[in-house]
């Protein structure tokens, strides 16, 4: 079932816009994803003895992360 927004003129236009809503939030998260790797932050460190290591976990997460959120966005 799909978040209907308020105030739509029809349940195709509701479901519309609750697609448009979602694919935003994911668009807003893998912006603040690709600015902390562009800043060498977080698991992205430049620190040589753990960027390896670091990166792979983030990026195993990163990857289950978007198989899952893709997953439940065929389930819907």
């Amino acid at each position: 079932m799909t978040h209907e927004p308020k105030g739509c003129p029809t349940p195709d236009a509701c479901s519309a816009l609750a697609r448009i809503e979602a694919l935003e939030a994911r668009v807003q998260r893998h912006h603040r994803a690709l600015e902390e790797i562009a800043r060498g932050e977080g698991p992205y460190s430049r620190d040589p003895l753990t960027h390896a290591e670091n990166t792979i976990e983030a990026m195993t997460q990163i990857a289950r992360d978007a198989l899952r959120a893709s997953q439940e966005g065929h389930d819907a």
